[in-house]
């Protein structure tokens, strides 16, 4: 299996990512309402912290759209790729 069809596999599987799409455009609806609203230290927290709401929002519509729990259709070099980025981004964040 080549990367392309690997990658075609998985965006099939989870639906084009829709469910992460759904999940963190609300939750940057949301902030986006609290920096018009509320004060700017809330809002600031809120947005801050919007993925600690949002990444369980995206698993649990993945979950009911049965795409989790499945085998994953990737090659392990995507997988490698996907733990060499999510490292990166942990390591690089605290550099800022």
């Amino acid at each position: 299996m080549d990367l392309v069809e690997s990658l075609r596999l998985l965006a099939e599987q989870n639906i084009s990512g829709v469910a992460f799409l759904f999940a963190y455009g609300a939750t940057w609806l949301v902030c986006g309402v609290l920096w018009q609203r509320v004060s700017l230290l809330v809002a600031a927290y809120a947005t801050l912290f919007q993925g600690v709401v949002a990444l369980p929002i995206a698993l649990g519509v993945l979950f009911l759209l049965a795409a989790v729990g499945s085998a994953r259709p990737v090659v392990d070099a995507i997988t490698q790729l996907s733990v060499l980025i999510g490292m990166s981004q942990v390591l690089g964040l605290p550099l800022r």
